[in-house]
């Protein structure tokens, strides 16, 4: 249901999903919004990806798979929250 604010496809809210889609998706070369959602989703699991907590201590989680510079951030109930390209350092800076 886009436009509801409802969970939809693992993130926080169908709104978030295309706002970060509109935002990284075509410079991570994603053509539809259901392809992004879904990499988001594989970058968490995919081979060689790190995964850390937040330093700040809010509960959110970091899975940041180098070869690929791309960062998948949850919040603390699993959603997720953004997926974007990204490095080590900020993963070092942020996460542990």
């Amino acid at each position: 249901m886009a436009g509801s604010g409802n969970e939809v496809d693992g993130w926080t809210s169908s709104e978030n999903m295309q706002g970060h889609f509109e935002k990284h998706g075509q410079a991570m070369n994603y053509g539809s919004s259901r392809s992004y959602s879904a990499g988001a989703r594989a970058n968490m699991s995919a081979q060689g990806t790190i995964s850390g907590t937040a330093k700040n201590g809010n509960g959110n989680r970091a899975y940041f798979n180098p070869s690929t510079g791309r960062l998948t951030l949850v919040n603390s109930n699993g959603r997720i929250i953004s997926y974007m390209p990204s490095n080590e350092r900020y993963f070092n800076k942020h996460f542990e």
